[in-house]
C-alpha cells in the first residue's frame, strides 16, 4: 500500500457488515496540508479484553511519532476501554503497529464502535485522489484467552484538492475566510466561497463553528484546523 504513492480512481473498502469479528476504519476525507483523525473500530462477538493490528498508511500520510518510534500521543483511545494499556510503534513502509491490552484482565465494553482515533497528517504535495488504508494482521483476545479469526480489512482516504480554511481560494487562511463563512451562515451572497474548505471541523456542516476555527487557527490559539478528538469546531484546542 505505501509503496505506491500514486492515487487510484476507486478504492475497494471491504464491506465488514457480515463480519463478526473486525478491526477496520472508517473512509475518511483530507487534502494537502492538513490534520486528519483516522477512525479505527472494532467488532468483537465475545467479550473481549485485548487487540492488536498493523496500520498501513499510503505514502504522503504520515503519524507524528517519538524518537523510539512510539505515537501514543497521536491516539485517542475511547470510552469502550477500561483501564486498558496502549503500546505503539512505527514498523517499516509507513507501517504503524497498535497494541492494546488490559493487564487485569479487564473487557472492553459493547461488541462494535469505535475504539481508537488516530491523528495522521497529510503532505503538502499529495495529488487529489483515492488512497488504501490497510488494517492488518488484526488481532482480538476474547475474556477467556481465545483468539477468533480476523480477516485482513481495507479502507481509504479521498484526498481533494483545496486547502482546508482557504474559503476565499487566494492561498491563505485568515479572517477573511471566517468572514466569508459567517456570511455564508446568516445568507448572504458570497463569491469566490470554496464549500468543502469552508467545513474545517469535517461534521458537513458549514456554521459559526467552523468561522470559530479558522479565527483561532489564524491567531494561534490551535496548531491545526482539524479539531482534537472529542472537542467540536468551537474549542479552543
Amino acid at each position: 500500500l505505501s509503496e505506491d504513492p500514486e492515487p487510484q480512481t476507486a478504492v475497494e473498502v471491504t464491506d465488514v457488515s457480515n463480519m463478526v469479528n473486525a478491526i477496520y476504519v472508517e473512509p475518511l476525507k483530507g487534502s494537502a496540508g492538513t490534520d486528519v483523525n483516522i477512525e479505527v473500530k472494532m467488532k468483537n462477538a465475545n467479550t473481549a479484553t485485548s487487540y492488536g493490528f498493523e496500520l498501513v498508511l499510503p505514502a504522503g500520510v504520515t503519524i507524528s511519532t517519538s524518537t523510539d518510534g512510539s505515537f501514543d500521543n497521536a491516539v485517542t483511545m475511547s470510552t469502550r476501554h477500561k483501564g486498558h494499556t496502549l503500546t505503539t510503534n512505527k514498523l517499516a513502509n509507513n507501517t504503524y503497529k497498535v497494541g492494546v491490552a488490559s493487564l487485569s484482565s479487564k473487557a472492553l465494553t459493547d461488541n462494535d464502535g469505535l475504539v481508537l482515533t488516530i491523528q495522521a497528517h497529510v503532505a503538502d504535495n499529495i495529488a487529489e485522489g483515492e488512497y488504501a488504508i490497510g488494517v492488518q494482521s488484526p488481532l482480538i483476545v476474547n475474556a477467556d484467552g481465545t483468539k477468533p479469526a480476523v480477516q485482513n480489512t481495507q479502507s481509504k482516504i479521498t484526498i481533494e484538492d483545496y486547502t482546508k480554511g482557504d474559503v476565499d481560494g487566494d492561498g491563505v487562511v485568515d479572517l477573511a475566510d471566517a468572514v466569508l463563512v459567517i456570511n455564508h451562515y446568516v445568507g448572504k451572497p458570497v463569491n469566490k466561497f470554496v464549500a468543502k474548505a469552508a467545513d474545517v471541523d469535517g461534521d458537513g456542516v458549514i456554521d459559526l463553528a467552523d468561522a470559530v476555527r479558522i479565527i483561532n487557527f489564524y491567531v494561534g490559539k490551535v496548531q491545526s484546523l482539524a479539531p482534537s478528538v472529542g472537542l467540536s469546531g468551537l474549542d479552543p484546542q
